[in-house]
C-alpha cells in the first residue's frame, strides 16, 4: 500500500474519532460539570469591564464560558494597585491563606468538584 494512502486513511480515522469526541463526549461531560452555569454565576457578580484574576486555579471551561477578560498572576501581591476593587477566584487553599481584606461573593465548585471562591478585594 502506498504511504500516501496510509496517511490519508490515518487522518480520516483521526477526524472521525475527534468528531465523535467533540460531539459525544464533551457535551455529556459538560452537562455533569456545568461550566456554562458556573460561568454565568461568576459573570453575574463581576461587573462588566472588570478583570477577573486567577492564581493557581486551572479551570479553563468556566473561564471560557465566562467570556470576559481573565488574567493569571503568580501571587496576590501582583494585583494592580487601584482604588477600584479587584475580583479574584481562589481555590480553597488560597482562600484560607489569604491575608488581604476581602468580601466573599460566591462559593462554588470547579469542574472537578473542588471548592473555589469568588472574592472582591
Amino acid at each position: 500500500m502506498a504511504p500516501g494512502r496510509v496517511l490519508v486513511g490515518f487522518v480520516c480515522a483521526w477526524l472521525v474519532v475527534k468528531l465523535a469526541f467533540v460531539h459525544g463526549v464533551v457535551p455529556a461531560r459538560d452537562r455533569k460539570r456545568e461550566p456554562r452555569h458556573k460561568a454565568s454565576l461568576v459573570a453575574a457578580r463581576v461587573p462588566p469591564g472588570e478583570v477577573l484574576y486567577l492564581f493557581r486555579l486551572k479551570d479553563e471551561g468556566i473561564m471560557f464560558y465566562y467570556g470576559r477578560t481573565v488574567r493569571r498572576l503568580y501571587r496576590p501581591e501582583q494585583l494592580p494597585s487601584s482604588p477600584r476593587p479587584a475580583y479574584c477566584i481562589l481555590d480553597e487553599v488560597e482562600w484560607q491563606q489569604m491575608t488581604q481584606p476581602m468580601e466573599v461573593l460566591l462559593h462554588l465548585q470547579d469542574e472537578q468538584g473542588a471548592p473555589i471562591v469568588l472574592v472582591r478585594m
